[in-house]
Parts: C-alpha cells; sequence; structure tokens
C-alpha cells in the first residue's frame, strides 16, 4: 500500500512539473519565456479536485490545471467552452462559471463570471494583471457593447504564493452607467497571475457589488475575494 500511494504521488508530482515547472520558481530562478502549453499536457490532466470551501463547488480549467472554488448558486460551464475578450487579441479563455442567472429586459443575465487561460509571459506579472483586469472589466459589463462607459479602476498589485508558485494578485471596481433596475451599477474584479513553467496561467473573476434591483443578491465584494483565496495547482 505505501508504495501504491508513493507511486501516486510522484505521478501527480511530475504532471504538475511539465506544465508548472518542477522547481519552484522565484524571482532568481524562474523558468525562461517563450514556451507554450502542448496538447498532451491537457489530455493527462487530471480530475477536478474537491472543493475547499465547505458548500461551494468546483470551477476547473483542465488546459492549464487550475482549480477556484464557486458558490454552489453559480454554473460550472463545459471545460470545452470557451470565452474571448477582443481586446487582448488572440487569447482564449477555458474553465468557465458563470454567476446566478436572471432575466432583466427579457434577456439572461449573468451576476458574475470566473474565467482562466495561459499567455505568453512578455511583459511583467503586475503589467499582465492591469491589462487583463482593465479589458476584461469592460467586456464583462458592457452594457449593450457600449464598452466605452465602463470604467475600470485599479488598486495596486501585490505579490502573493499560489501552491508555491509566484503570483501577483489585483482588485478593481468596475463602475456602470444606471440603465435598468436590474442592471449592475457596481462590480467587484479581481485577477490572479501565476508564474507557470513557460507562460502565465490568468484567472480574472468578477461579480456584481451594487444593483438597484435586489435580485439576485449582489455579493461581489464577499464573493470575489475568496474565490481568489481558493485558487491553486492540480496536481
Amino acid at each position: 500500500m505505501a508504495l501504491t500511494l508513493a507511486a501516486v504521488l510522484l505521478v501527480g508530482a511530475v504532471g504538475l512539473g511539465v506544465y508548472y515547472g518542477a522547481v519552484r520558481p522565484s524571482h532568481d530562478n524562474a523558468a525562461p519565456a517563450g514556451g507554450t502549453e502542448s496538447p498532451s499536457t491537457t489530455r493527462n490532466a487530471p480530475e477536478a479536485p474537491a472543493p475547499r470551501i465547505h458548500g461551494w463547488q468546483v470551477g476547473y480549467n483542465p488546459r492549464n490545471r487550475l482549480a477556484y472554488d464557486v458558490p454552489s448558486d453559480w454554473n460550472v460551464l463545459d471545460p470545452s467552452r470557451g470565452y474571448s475578450v477582443p481586446a487582448l487579441g488572440d487569447v482564449t479563455f477555458h474553465g468557465l462559471v458563470d454567476g446566478p442567472y436572471y432575466q432583466c429586459a427579457g434577456e439572461r443575465r449573468t451576476a458574475g463570471r470566473v474565467v482562466s487561460t495561459a499567455v505568453e509571459p512578455d511583459r511583467s506579472m503586475a503589467e499582465t494583471a492591469r491589462e487583463f483586469l482593465r479589458r476584461s472589466g469592460r467586456n464583462f459589463y458592457a452594457a449593450g457593447g457600449a464598452e466605452s462607459e465602463v470604467s475600470v479602476e485599479t488598486g495596486t498589485p501585490s505579490t502573493t504564493d499560489v501552491g508555491g508558485f509566484e503570483a501577483v494578485r489585483l482588485s478593481g471596481t468596475v463602475r456602470v452607467p444606471e440603465s435598468s433596475p436590474c442592471l449592475p451599477t457596481k462590480a467587484r474584479i479581481a485577477t490572479l497571475v501565476i508564474r507557470a513553467k513557460d507562460t502565465y496561467v490568468v484567472l480574472l473573476a468578477g461579480a456584481d457589488s451594487l444593483r438597484p434591483d435586489s435580485s439576485p443578491p449582489a455579493e461581489g465584494e464577499e464573493l470575489v475575494p475568496r474565490i481568489l483565496d481558493s485558487a491553486r495547482p492540480v496536481r
């Protein structure tokens, strides 16, 4: 039994090493840039882990081996689904989770969104976090495509550790002109950029934090930080 368990743990460690790097990087020994995820990394990805937050469920991006917990009333979409933000260029998000759905002005809306991807490390992690937060915040909360009316205020990036890997975390506030009682006028959005072996793994989470209509609850100020806190590489 001990030998079998050791073998399983070794396989998990090797799998994580393929994507995130066998040596946990720091400012002094970060892996060089210039690589992309290989197809075999996706095929051999482990199953989604169990949630860490009691009563929540797991969102998972098997392409980038990143998991994050989301509330039980959110909607975890099929892993094959993709999402793009045109202002970010040729970037496709996976591991998609939609917040609670509700009807507004005859259309289905979502009270939040979580997505993740991997990108080339062609700039600092802080710069990457700012770009993704600003551009995605406008995209998430554009009313009728009017992204120019959406403002995104960013805080100060902070360095952190995610499963032993160097990361940068950044939060911001999205403000939207009031156009309907059931649409948000304010939202909390945050991004986490993790230094993987040859890429940055980027997690984005956003949720309504103020809406004239109180249904569904606008709990972004509380939920978004917890979602980011739960993010972890999957072995």
